[in-house]
């Protein structure tokens, strides 16, 4: 019990604390792919974290996750528009051409839109500046602690002297 008493007296350890439990809910809760080749360079470079919504009504230009039966991963490709049969007909952004699909991508198969996307360097970054942050803004003082240090003399202190 003591130790839970520790924890809460360090309001920057609850914060930090409590940041990395929220990250770590949000990281399983939320349907998410991590972009494993180039085929979506320099838009999505490899080992962003794509993080999707359902994807209702598509317009070309939206980046789509889908998993065909029989691929061993899923995909993230830009949406380039509907074929004659009405299948879905997309690109990697560092490909010449379109993906051809065996067979056509149907709106099944796909897995979400992509609603935003966190690059490798500005997540490693932005969680350094938060610990950072954390640790280095100055907390404030206990009044116990601020009590205490009015009430005691310091030596450096003048002394005032009463008429005798």
């Amino acid at each position: 019990m003591k130790h839970v008493k520790n924890l809460f007296a360090n309001p920057r350890l609850v914060v930090v604390t409590t940041l990395a439990v929220l990250l770590i809910i949000a990281y399983l809760a939320v349907p998410k792919f991590i972009i494993g080749s180039g085929s979506m360079a320099p838009t999505l470079p490899i080992g962003t974290i794509v993080v999707l919504e359902p994807a209702n009504d598509l317009t070309p230009t939206d980046i789509i996750t889908y998993q065909q039966e029989g691929d061993a991963r899923p995909t993230t490709h830009t949406f380039i528009g509907y074929a004659e049969d009405g299948s879905l007909m997309t690109k990697g952004d560092a490909n010449p051409t379109p993906d051809v699909h065996n067979p056509p991508l149907m709106m099944e198969d796909v897995k979400g839109e992509m609603a935003f996307a966190i690059l490798p360097r500005s997540l490693i970054i932005s969680f350094i500046l938060a610990i950072v942050g954390i640790l280095l803004v100055p907390g404030r003082r206990s009044s116990q602690a601020e009590a205490e240090e009015a009430q005691s003399p310091s030596s450096d202190a003048p002394r005032a002297s009463i008429p005798a």
